[in-house]
């Protein structure tokens, strides 16, 4: 079977920008509920949003586990758009 067209995929980050654009605060489940993508796809594109000043943390929404107990790791939260640079996925 032939590969879809490069135009015709779906990018992971762009689908989960839009949400991000849409809901302006959000968890990381929301993005997986919304966009279908996997957790860690997810959370690391959500990370490096932090790192770059796009996205903050407001809140938490669950304990924090040994799985997230990394220093610069992702850690689950609630989170909010803070520079919404338009349509195209930073």
């Amino acid at each position: 079977m032939a590969r879809k067209p490069v135009h015709l995929t779906a990018d992971p980050r762009q689908a989960a920008w839009t949400v991000m654009r849409q809901l302006k605060q959000f968890t990381l489940e929301d993005l997986e509920r919304k966009t279908k993508e996997k957790n860690s796809t997810l959370a690391t594109y959500l990370l490096s949003l932090c790192k770059g000043g796009y996205v903050e943390k407001v809140g938490r929404d669950a304990p924090r586990s040994r799985h997230y107990a990394k220093k610069n790791a992702f850690q689950p939260g609630i989170y909010r758009l803070v520079k919404d640079v338009g349509y195209h996925a930073p």
